[in-house]
């Protein structure tokens, strides 16, 4: 589950960047 968030919050940072 910690990975899940951290991988989602990658996933956010990507789409921000866009």
């Amino acid at each position: 589950m910690l990975i899940d968030r951290l991988r989602n919050s990658q996933r956010i940072s990507v789409t921000v960047l866009k």
